[in-house]
């Protein structure tokens, strides 16, 4: 199915990816923010469901002067938190989270406090959403969306 040059293509474009912590100031070309799509658009979906509904995949893109921005740092924080306070229940029962867990939690304290998000100052932000399946197979499909579509940028090198 391919050759040992597409794989090779392949392979330097895993090993070029890696986490954003910076953005550049520019934000991608319209045409750009299309192929990422393109790349959630084609991922797998793991649920009968999906069937039923056409199109079952949305993507909505928000730039940085967008004043939606303000609304989502807003639901990050306010997520954090439950994220945050999700956690410290769990904790309550799984000693290996109490262990080994406190990286994370301080992150997302240090969100939901600060309101400083992660990713600050983005150039803008595609969110994906899909018509809701069984809850297993829609993670495992939006985890395949988003994989694609980083894999895609890295590619675009955005």
């Amino acid at each position: 199915m391919f050759t040992k040059e597409d794989n090779q293509v392949l392979d330097c474009i895993l090993n070029a990816r890696k986490t954003c912590r910076a953005f550049a100031e520019n934000v991608p070309t319209d045409d750009e923010i299309k192929e990422v799509i393109q790349a959630g658009c084609i991922a797998p979906y793991a649920s009968i469901d999906a069937k039923a509904v056409t199109p079952f995949r949305h993507f909505f893109v928000i730039k940085k002067d967008d004043p939606k921005m303000e609304q989502i740092d807003a639901f990050i924080r306010q997520q954090s938190q439950v994220d945050l306070d999700a956690r410290i229940k769990e904790e309550e029962t799984d000693p290996f989270l109490k262990e080994n867990g406190e990286g994370v939690k301080k992150l997302w304290k240090h969100v939901a406090e600060c309101g400083e998000s992660t990713f600050p100052n983005p150039p803008c932000l595609i969110i994906a959403a899909e018509w809701r399946g069984a809850r297993r197979a829609e993670h495992q499909s939006l985890a395949h969306m988003m994989q694609n579509m980083w894999i895609k940028a890295t590619a675009l090198n955005r």
